[in-house]
């Protein structure tokens, strides 16, 4: 028996799974092979030869692989339901013996459990001064629509976010992939693009940041939060805050949890 995982789309293959990724979650990645390695589990990254039967599966991120899933596969949703509202509405008929979700509202603690969004834990440096008076760090995004799921609504952030850097003027410095292609941004705040590597020593040079989830749902505290606390801003947030503390996110606790999932459905 081999442990399949599937990739986020984009990172599939072992060269682009331990590749560099953004917020340093390949680190994330290394955490979670070793601890399949300590509970003795043969580990193959797909695409890959799969036994259906005999095989189980990790899918971080829903598969939109050309092959089936093994029987036995546990299910790691990191987006919100405005993200994904489909696969939220029919997640009773999704095919996996277990799933995780940071979405309080959908977990019944039998087959789906909740987990919060995995955070890379920061121990680099900060910068010397703080010069800039606020600062926003974030993609453009896609137009997530809000969603009413099970009768609870889920507001979509997504343009809100764009009305508040809009209203700070030149007042704020985005940073972020993708806003080159909006014209009465860039031309509305002072566009620094984007940043390489982790973003939080250029967010600590700054007194506030704006920090928006992609929606409110209990349970959903994204990096945003973390990056902000860590960089020592006062963050101007919408979202849902979280009640535990980061420690209990870090990848390197986080992947220990997800492999006891694993393990209770072979």
């Amino acid at each position: 028996m081999k442990l399949i995982i599937y990739p986020e789309p984009g990172y599939e293959g072992w060269g682009k799974f331990l590749a560099e990724m953004p917020n340093g979650w390949e680190i994330g990645n290394y955490q979670l092979l070793q601890e399949l390695k300590d509970n003795e589990l043969e580990v193959d990254v797909w695409p890959c030869v799969v036994d259906k039967q005999k095989d189980a599966g990790l899918c971080l991120d829903f598969p939109k692989y050309p092959c089936d899933i093994p029987d036995r596969t546990v299910c790691v949703m990191l987006e919100p339901p405005v993200v994904f509202p489909r696969e939220y509405i029919k997640m009773n008929s999704l095919p996996f013996k277990r799933i995780l979700t940071f979405a309080r509202d959908f977990c019944d603690d039998v087959r789906v459990f909740w987990e919060p969004c995995p955070i890379t834990k920061y121990e680099g440096t900060l910068a010397d001064k703080r010069d800039g008076y606020i600062c926003a760090v974030s993609g453009r995004g896609y137009p997530f629509e809000s969603v009413t799921i099970n009768g609870r609504f889920y507001e979509s952030f997504v343009q809100r976010r764009r009305e508040a850097y809009m209203s700070m003027g030149r007042d704020l410095d985005l940073y972020g992939f993708g806003w080159m292609d909006d014209t009465e941004m860039r031309n509305a705040v002072n566009y620094k693009g984007t940043i390489p590597g982790n973003k939080i020593p250029v967010m600590s040079g700054y007194k506030n940041a704006i920090v928006f989830e992609n929606c409110y749902c209990e349970g959903y505290a994204s990096e945003k939060q973390y990056d902000a606390q860590v960089a020592g801003v006062h963050p101007l947030l919408r979202g849902w805050r979280p009640d535990y503390p980061w420690e209990y996110a870090y990848t390197e606790n986080w992947v220990k949890r997800v492999v006891k999932h694993i393990m209770g459905v072979l």
